[in-house]
């Protein structure tokens, strides 16, 4: 990642920091929570699949859903154009990115990731993620923290 891409994301980042005393995990349905806790995960989480747009140079979807849970609750996830979900081998990536305590340490563990997996974050391939909400109060919020990813 050169330089004008860290200061970007050290600049959005510092809009989001995450919830104090919480720990999210990344499960089948993705993160699920009070939707006052979740902006920046989900931001975090449109970081993700931007990433994972890099490495599979395919579309990504990043869905805000809750389907099931109270009104007050929302949650993120990824999800493939199969209909698959996220690698289970990106999940432990996933849950260190949502509890990164500081935009600095979102960027150490993002710059880590990335030479890790062998992502070509200057390559030729333009990023493709699709967004989609459902209709609770709080999906419209949280659809403005993804686009800020």
């Amino acid at each position: 990642m050169n330089e004008e891409q860290q200061c970007l994301l050290l600049s959005s980042a510092s809009h989001f920091w995450p919830p104090k005393g919480v720990k999210l995990s990344y499960g089948t349905a993705g993160f699920r929570a009070d939707a006052s806790l979740l902006q920046s995960t989900v931001y975090r989480v449109g970081i993700l699949a931007a990433l994972r747009s890099l490495k599979t140079r395919s579309v990504i979807g990043l869905m805000i859903t809750a389907s099931h849970n109270k009104v007050s609750d929302n949650g993120v996830k990824i999800a493939y154009a199969s209909g698959g979900m996220l690698s289970q081998h990106w999940e432990p990536f996933v849950d260190a990115l949502a509890n990164a305590p500081s935009p600095q340490h979102l960027l150490l563990l993002i710059n880590e990731f990335v030479e890790k997996e062998g992502i070509s974050v200057d390559g030729d391939w333009q990023v493709e993620v699709l967004l989609g909400r459902d209709t609770r109060p709080s999906g419209d919020a949280l659809l403005q923290a993804a686009k800020q990813a």
